[in-house]
């Protein structure tokens, strides 16, 4: 008795120009004997590149006899592959028996019309401006928050200190470890502060530990300011207090959203969110 699986179907999508989404339809084509087949079978999907010489995916898939029985015996299988430039003609999908000779579904999948996402833009190049020195933050306040510490700012925060400082733009800024980023999301709040009735911002960070580590600094430094560093508690009657009286409410992505659901003005006390997504000193 010949275990094979009649056909597959796919469906392609690019996820970027680099990663290509896979959703297959599998359909077996045999009855099903529990004393040959027991209760499952294994095979095994690959996919090859258009010579067939290298393989880009591979993994095992279990078909149930419940499953296989059942009335609709299609089964749905999603995966991603890598996908090269200049795009080649096809791939190729094959679904092979792991345990029977000659059972082997093999199926093209080709790229005629497939249009790739447009590229990524580069990266903004580091400028070799002159360091800001802190008088360019024009307020005494806040230059001696930093005084004690540094006389200028570094490359990186002298090169966005107009888009953050100056400006209400939306800002993404990815730079390694130790570059002062951290510096630069304190540029937004002091923009924020300046204003003549400042909202609440939110500070997003992806750990406890880190959201502790934060209002412990931020509450040292901006305590000169009167300003109210808070974290959330998890306990949504007293972060609701906390949202009251905090300018700066700190808590990972759980709590914020556990808050933020059934809370429809919530949204209306924060005006600026700061995600800081890796550790250490940013």
């Amino acid at each position: 008795m010949l275990t094979k699986l009649n056909s597959i179907q796919a469906q392609v999508q690019p996820i970027t120009r680099s990663l290509l989404r896979i959703d297959l339809t599998i359909t077996p084509d045999f009855r099903w004997d529990e004393k040959i087949h027991g209760t499952a079978e294994t095979f095994w999907i690959i996919v090859e590149d258009v010579d067939g010489e290298i393989i880009l995916f591979h993994d095992q898939f279990v078909l149930r006899q419940r499953y296989a029985e059942s009335k609709d015996n299609e089964h749905y299988v999603t995966l991603t592959v890598p996908m090269f430039e200049p795009v080649p003609p096809n791939y190729y999908v094959s679904v092979i028996s792991d345990r029977w000779l000659h059972s082997e579904t093999r199926l093209p999948i080709s790229f005629k019309h497939l249009i790739l996402p447009e590229k990524f833009p580069q990266p903004t190049p580091l400028l070799e401006l002159q360091p800001l020195p802190l008088s360019a933050l024009h307020n005494k306040a806040f230059e001696q928050i930093y005084s004690s510490t540094i006389q200028t700012f570094n490359k990186i925060q002298t090169q966005v200190f107009q888009a953050l400082y100056t400006q209400d733009e939306n800002v993404f800024i990815g730079a390694p470890t130790g570059s002062g980023k951290t510096i630069c999301a304190e540029f937004a709040l002091l923009r924020l502060w300046s204003k003549r009735d400042p909202s609440r911002a939110v500070c997003i960070e992806p750990y406890q530990e880190m959201v502790d580590q934060r209002v412990e600094e931020w509450q040292r430094k901006f305590g000169k300011l009167g300003k109210e560093i808070v974290s959330l508690t998890g306990d949504r009657s007293a972060d609701l207090r906390l949202l009251e009286k905090g300018d700066v409410i700190i808590c990972t992505p759980t709590q914020v959203c556990t808050l933020h659901f059934g809370q429809a003005s919530l949204s209306d006390s924060f005006l600026s969110g700061i995600c800081f997504r890796g550790g250490g000193n940013n």
